[in-house]
């Protein structure tokens, strides 16, 4: 399995403190079945220029890698970020070294609030100039998609891609919605957002028994095939996303 949202890189975001947690978690990815781990630590562009991230993430990877012989069949890491969005990203010089390891896509989290028409317009700047693929993080737990899931829609409409977190799948509290949004071709890939050995740990054999129970073996199998084809720089091939005729909270 491959997880595309992780924090375990040691000491550079709010993920793991130190080598020994990182190494800890990703004890815990190999006992989940996670062969793959995309390490996306928090990139704000308004805290420090790429280059300087950059250097930053190398060097916590660096350490993390010197340290795996403990762990035996480690997951391979790939390296990445989690974007926080701001109206100057599209013009961000350097954007495209934050994308995914050998790829064009780019893991951005938007504003937690209500979001502007700036939000469109810079997610289409970075699509058609930059020629960078927008995979909006923990899609489901946006204020604005609370209010209005088929907001989704303008963003796939663009030609962004969705995540969803997996606790979203095992937590009573938010499966039903989570449901929904994969049974609508809402969602089209899944990550932990993992952050520490108690906050969203990584539960894949969980959430796909749910979405195999209460959506069906296609979507297990969407999920699965669409990881892949991300890691290769491939075009997702996703079903055409319905709207929801129903209000949510999440």
């Amino acid at each position: 399995m491959i997880d595309l949202h992780s924090h375990i890189l040691p000491g550079i975001d709010t993920g793991a403190k130190t080598v020994e947690e990182s190494v800890a978690m990703l004890k815990l990815c190999v006992e989940n079945g996670i062969t793959t781990v995309l390490a996306t630590p928090h990139f704000r562009p308004d805290r420090m220029s790429v280059s300087e991230f950059i250097e930053k993430r190398d060097r916590a990877y660096n350490k993390l890698v010197g340290n795996l012989d403990v762990i035996k069949n480690y997951p391979n890491i790939i390296k990445g970020a989690e974007v926080l969005w701001n109206e100057d990203l599209a013009d961000l010089e350097g954007l495209e070294k934050l994308c995914i390891e050998r790829t064009r896509f780019i893991l951005l989290e938007l504003p937690c609030s209500c979001w502007s028409k700036e939000v469109y317009e810079s997610l289409h700047r970075i699509i058609h100039e930059r020629k960078i693929i927008p995979i909006i993080s923990h899609i489901e737990r946006y204020m604005t998609i609370m209010k209005n899931p088929n907001r989704i829609l303008d963003l796939l409409d663009l030609g962004c891609y969705t995540q969803m977190n997996t606790h979203s799948l095992t937590d009573e509290t938010t499966v039903r919605t989570a449901i929904k949004l994969i049974k609508h071709h809402m969602v089209q890939l899944l990550g932990s957002d993992f952050h520490n050995l108690m906050k969203r740990i990584p539960e894949f054999h969980e959430a796909f028994d749910v979405v195999l129970n209460d959506a069906g073996q296609e979507y297990v199998e969407m999920f699965e095939k669409n990881a892949r084809s991300l890691l290769k720089n491939e075009t997702l091939k996703v079903p055409v996303a319905v709207g929801i005729n129903f209000s949510i909270a999440i």
